[in-house]
């Protein structure tokens, strides 16, 4: 469930990096528990790809359909999106 939207001007044509993790779930309760969440020894997949769709989505099929492969059937991921954002 997303919690929360903003808006932002993304530079480089709109193009965001995207890294997709597995985890065993759960909700990280301070820093050192967050940094389970994106291993890189649980990294799944990566790549890049437009703004809208990685900010914007309300089901896993929609960054499926976009060719984000997620694991564990859509349940306990975690996702790092990185690149030039400005307001």
């Amino acid at each position: 469930m997303k919690t929360a939207k903003f808006s932002l001007l993304v530079t480089n044509n709109g193009i965001l990096n995207d890294a997709v993790f597995t985890h065993n779930g759960g909700s990280p309760g301070n820093a050192n528990n967050f940094g389970i969440y994106v291993k890189t020894n649980k990294q799944t997949s990566s790549g890049s790809l437009i703004s809208s769709t990685l900010l914007d989505w309300s089901a896993k099929d929609v960054l499926t359909n976009s060719g984000v492969s997620i694991p564990n059937g859509g349940n306990q991921f975690s996702r790092v999106i990185s690149g030039f954002l400005s307001h």
